[in-house]
């Protein structure tokens, strides 16, 4: 008996791949509300992770304005805590160009003094006080949870294409 090979080819796996670039904008943000779903609620516990109440010690300030300011607010009274920093966490995600975005914000306009800031320019507006008590840095935190989201949608997307194309590989076959 010869030897022999045949190349089969299945031109509706075509059609299923030019219907995927179609539609990939969509495949990608359905994707990314996916990812979103899971890894928010991890992300917000420890954004919202409030340390324990540590009270007022002179060096805590980062000037003597701030010192003179803290006792003409509170006359020297420890500091009642609201819950707004914690509660003023928000994680959206939105549809942008071909996929979708993820922003995480805190609401309360002094968050940055509490927890920093997401800014890169190297400037840490956190606060000796806050840093002392244990308030976590949320860059951190938002650093490592991003990372944890890409490998996340990665692995989706990956799931997705094998699903759907990765079987028959572009409708070749080889016996």
């Amino acid at each position: 008996m010869p030897i022999r090979m045949r190349l089969e080819y299945n031109p509706e796996v075509l059609i299923n791949v030019e219907q995927f670039v179609q539609d990939f904008g969509n495949v990608v943000y359905e994707l990314f509300k996916e990812t979103h779903a899971q890894i928010q609620a991890p992300l917000l516990a420890e954004l919202r992770y409030t340390p324990p109440r540590r009270y007022w010690e002179g060096k805590d300030f980062q000037s003597d304005a701030q010192r003179r300011a803290f006792f003409a607010k509170t006359g020297g009274k420890p500091y009642q805590r609201t819950g707004k920093y914690a509660a003023g966490w928000r994680v959206t995600v939105s549809r942008g160009g071909e996929g979708g975005q993820m922003v995480i914000t805190n609401l309360a306009p002094y968050g940055k003094f509490v927890g920093g800031s997401f800014a890169r320019s190297g400037r840490d507006f956190q606060q000796r006080g806050h840093k002392r008590t244990g308030w976590p840095r949320s860059v951190q935190t938002a650093d490592f949870w991003i990372n944890a989201a890409t490998e996340v949608f990665e692995q989706k997307l990956a799931k997705y294409i094998d699903e759907n194309f990765g079987v028959v590989r572009l409708g070749r076959r080889n016996r």
